[in-house]
């Protein structure tokens, strides 16, 4: 790719200054190059990946190194090279459809009385729901992040929304939209809580003992520090059904400004609130 230096694996994967950039397109910079001073084998590296990292970092890690490897293939055997921002976005997209297919797979194989609510359900008397959820506007360069508090009444009590302007991975969408949530219930002093998201990979992460070194582990790290405030709390997974109320928030986010604090029903989730309250 670059022309310069002896071509083994570690330069291919990791030290090509091309390749370099690849892994900064795909947002695992410091996921490698943090690990580069203590490993000189690739087999090595990434099984430390393996073992230390979220098995979504993991899994992205995997994507990129295989669509490196083609684009090398490419390049020698085709004269026809995709640049490093393509490489890294269409390692992104690969895992991502992966991702997904494996849920419509587990969710196949899943007997009914297992399968998660499709309906928003009301917390138990004396909790506040809480369901979060991420909006990402790629050719905006921004992303959102949106909560909605309600009562064991099923009334509504609070939301919030925010934008950053970054494209975040979903991932880190999705964990900075519960950290929000987290740390406002901590600022209204509220406890019993049960935060919910529709991102299976994110509670996984938040209720597992894993560390890393990663951005998105730092991110749950994070989280996991807030909820700490916390007495009784609870983070559960939902399916998107359940959690429209988040969702439409995020949407709806980036009309207003960068941060918003509602102590009465948006007008863009009322009905869903109206239907849910039914």
């Amino acid at each position: 790719m670059c022309n310069d230096g002896a071509e083994d694996d570690f330069h291919v994967f990791f030290t090509c200054p091309q390749v370099v950039d690849c892994w900064t397109a795909a947002g695992l910079h410091d996921v490698i190059y943090n690990r580069l001073s203590s490993f000189n084998n690739v087999a090595e590296l990434l099984l430390n990946i393996c073992n230390n990292e979220d098995e979504n970092i993991a899994g992205r890690v995997a994507m990129l190194i295989w669509c490196i490897w083609q684009n090398r293939n490419n390049t020698i055997w085709n004269n026809n090279s995709n640049s490093a921002l393509q490489v890294g976005q269409q390692a992104f997209q690969a895992w991502q459809q992966w991702f997904d297919a494996q849920k419509l797979h587990n969710r196949g194989v899943q007997q009914p009385a297992e399968q998660q609510n499709v309906r928003w359900v009301q917390p138990p008397v004396g909790w506040i729901k809480c369901n979060v959820d991420a909006g990402f506007f790629q050719a905006i360069n921004t992303t959102s992040a949106a909560n909605c508090f309600r009562q064991s009444n099923r009334l509504f009590l609070s939301a919030e929304t925010r934008c950053y302007n970054s494209n975040f991975t979903t991932l880190e969408g999705e964990g900075m939209a519960l950290l929000n949530a987290v740390q406002f219930a901590i600022s209204q002093g509220w406890d019993y809580v049960i935060f919910e998201s529709d991102s299976q990979s994110l509670v996984n992460a938040i209720t597992s003992n894993k560390v890393g070194i990663s951005e998105f582990c730092s991110l749950v790290s994070s989280i996991r520090n807030s909820l700490s405030s916390l007495s009784n709390f609870e983070v559960k997974f939902v399916r998107r059904q359940a959690n429209m109320v988040a969702h439409s928030l995020a949407r709806a986010a980036i009309s207003w400004a960068s941060h918003q604090s509602f102590d009465f029903v948006p007008p863009c989730i009322e009905s869903l609130i109206n239907n849910e309250l039914s």
